[in-house]
């Protein structure tokens, strides 16, 4: 399905962006904003940024200031109390970090988007709200292959302009313009490997310390045999919460008809964060049975018992020893 963006004035994004976040916002604790620019006679222009918003581990230490001659990078942590006049600021033309200031050319038109499902987190099964910003055209101004050579003899070297912008997690440098996006991490998600044992399911989740544990709710789909068998909601006060590092990590047991699969959907204050299927990873489901049985529940047509039919047959024939069969 393709996703239809809507272009505004980055001014007019701000508020649609924060509001998206607004929940989930209490986990973003070191909003790391990370940048790229060149050096033109009016001051360093930005090339390529990101603002992440981070749930960072105890220790974490932004990259220091790259600088040379006409290159500039670095990261530097935005207080979060300090996220909506950044943006504003941004969306001006111009921010202060580190005692540099930084222009952003952009155009008066539309230049920003907000898009509440990028691509990228769809593709990891999680909701991934980004705000983008098109600027204008910088790379022009670092002349190839001079600036990659300029690279090269900084004190600590680099052999692109790619690699630099890499290193400093700002995405690719392009020749489609400037561009600035506003990045949330993950504040929670399902574990892939919630132990599936037969009959007894143990789905499993994490969310940020910071978030409250009472707001969470777990959407289930319990698949059997192709065929959803069951479908339920777990509210927060009903799963069992403990820190596992620096997370909180939530578990409840239910109990499935062996060879079921559970689609796991992780929630927050009603929003749907994260899903995954869970299935016992010691059983392997036969494909061609399954579809089968979709229509023939104990193949009976094509002289197949069902598992639960053998056990049937099974017990009638327990006390013919194999010599029968000779």
């Amino acid at each position: 399905m393709q996703i239809i963006l809507k272009w505004k004035r980055m001014a007019d994004c701000i508020d649609d962006f924060l509001s998206e976040i607004e929940s989930i916002a209490p986990a973003y604790d070191m909003p790391l904003f990370c940048f790229v620019a060149i050096r033109k006679p009016d001051g360093h222009h930005i090339m390529q940024a990101r603002l992440l918003l981070l749930d960072a581990a105890p220790g974490f230490k932004p990259k220091a200031v790259f600088e040379t001659t006409n290159i500039l990078a670095g990261q530097v942590v935005i207080p979060p109390t300090t996220l909506r006049s950044f943006l504003a600021d941004f969306a001006a033309g111009k921010v202060s970090v580190d005692g540099f200031d930084l222009i952003f050319d952009h155009p008066e038109q539309v230049n920003a988007t907000v898009t509440r499902f990028h691509d990228e987190g769809t593709r990891e099964q999680r909701r991934l709200p980004v705000l983008m910003v098109k600027g204008n055209d910088q790379i022009s101004y670092a002349l190839q292959p001079d600036t990659d050579w300029e690279l090269r003899a900084a004190l600590l070297p680099y052999d692109s302009l790619n690699e630099l912008a890499n290193d400093y997690r700002t995405g690719p440098v392009s020749g489609d313009g400037a561009s600035f996006a506003v990045v949330p991490a993950p504040v929670g998600l399902v574990d892939y490997d919630s132990p599936v044992h037969a009959t007894e399911a143990t789905p499993t989740v994490r969310i940020s310390r910071r978030l409250n544990p009472q707001d969470v709710s777990l959407g289930l789909r319990v698949v059997h045999n192709d065929a959803v068998i069951e479908r339920r909601t777990i509210a927060g006060p009903a799963i069992q919460w403990e820190m596992d590092g620096t997370v909180l990590r939530g578990t409840t047991k239910l109990s499935v008809p062996d060879g079921s699969s559970i689609q796991c959907i992780l929630r927050y204050q009603g929003k749907a964060l994260h899903f995954g299927h869970l299935y016992d990873h010691e059983r392997s489901t036969n494909v061609r049975r399954t579809i089968l049985q979709a229509f023939d529940p104990n193949l009976d047509a094509i002289g197949c018992p069902s598992s639960d039919h053998l056990a049937q047959i099974g017990s009638q024939i327990s006390g013919v020893s194999a010599s029968s069969w000779g």
